[in-house]
């Protein structure tokens, strides 16, 4: 009877030229190597994918593969219901997140120290606002922190849960903490043009309910460097500048 075509392997042949065990390597695109040996129960060592190291279940593939090739018909690299692959790097531990094809989408960041608060547990961007999550255990900056409150994300990454990058904060606070809107034509927070009589850079800062005018000057940058000064009087640390550096307040004299 006719052999299987892989050097080394006597196996009779089953189909395209290779036995059994190689047709199915190939047929999931796998190139077909060296057989497995099997022992004399005809059970086999390990999985036939490349580079997997588990035990043998079914039709030549571990549990894992096994189930890919019921569930997709396919080897996948991934699965959506697989844990997420976490990358060390110093003091900062890596989360990747995945959509639902098993595609890397986003990389979420926390303290290796919190690494076991988050390695059993299937994390995700959520869709609507954008922060990492669980079904389990909810918000990722929550996990870390240690309880459901109102948090802020200082530089307003929601991605970075690093712990020295959260802060209590109230609703009206963390809607403070926020940079340039998409329609904003200066360049600058808070700055804007009068086109009528004046025909001045104005700065205006939301505070309390109510837009208060700051001052109109002839330049955009210097009406930036009064908004800053105005907005981190009122502000405090939740003010977002213009300009990174933290203005000195000017504070009148005692009469």
């Amino acid at each position: 009877m006719k052999k299987c075509k892989v050097e080394g392997c006597n196996r009779d042949h089953c189909a395209k030229g290779y036995c059994k065990t190689h047709y199915q390597q190939a047929s999931h695109g796998k190139t077909p190597g060296k057989i497995r040996e099997i022992s004399e129960k005809g059970s086999r060592e390990g999985c036939l994918v490349d580079g997997c190291a588990n035990k043998h279940m079914a039709k030549g593939y571990c549990r894992r593969h096994y189930l890919h090739i019921y569930n997709y018909g396919k080897i996948k690299k991934r699965t959506m219901n697989e844990l997420n692959e976490f990358i060390f790097k110093g003091d900062i531990c890596k989360i990747i997140l995945y959509d639902v094809n098993s595609e890397p989408i986003a990389t979420a960041i926390i303290d290796a120290e919190d690494y076991d608060k988050v390695k059993d547990v299937k994390w995700h961007k959520e869709s609507g606002r954008g922060y990492p999550s669980s079904w389990k255990k909810g918000f990722l900056h929550h996990v870390i922190w240690g309880k459901k409150v109102q948090l802020d994300h200082k530089d307003r990454d929601k991605m970075n849960a690093r712990r020295n990058n959260l802060r209590l904060a109230s609703n009206i606070q963390n809607a403070q903490n926020k940079g340039i809107q998409k329609n904003n034509k200066s360049g600058y927070i808070g700055i804007g043009y009068t086109k009528t009589c004046y025909k001045k850079w104005y700065a205006q800062i939301y505070y309390d309910g109510k837009n208060r005018m700051v001052g109109r000057f002839h330049t955009k940058e210097e009406a930036a460097k009064a908004y800053d000064k105005k907005c981190f009087e009122l502000r405090g640390e939740f003010a977002v500048l213009n300009f990174p550096q933290k203005p000195k307040l000017i504070r009148r004299k005692e009469l």
